[in-house]
């Protein structure tokens, strides 16, 4: 009977804990969701057939490209450089 009155302790104790942490975490989402809100709104970026502004790079192969070096319609993409190399 000992033993039975411990589980059912410890089993309210994990829940308590369970539902202070869940509170927690809904609490600082709802912070997180708010101060998101306030933040401007993204710019859509170029619309179609516009002309792309001037810019300089290089591809993952390590060889330069510029607005310049584009002839003719295309489609221009881009995306934050990785931490490493996705093939290592």
């Amino acid at each position: 009977m000992p033993y039975l009155i411990v589980a059912v302790v410890l089993v309210g104790v994990l829940c308590l804990l369970n539902l202070l942490l869940t509170v927690g975490v809904i609490r600082r989402l709802r912070k997180q969701a708010a101060s998101a809100a306030s933040l401007p709104p993204m710019e859509e970026g170029l619309a179609i057939g516009e002309k792309i502004p001037e810019f300089a790079a290089t591809t993952t192969g390590g060889e330069p490209i510029s607005d310049e070096l584009i002839e003719g319609p295309a489609l221009i993409g881009s995306s934050p450089r990785p931490a490493s190399p996705a093939g290592n």
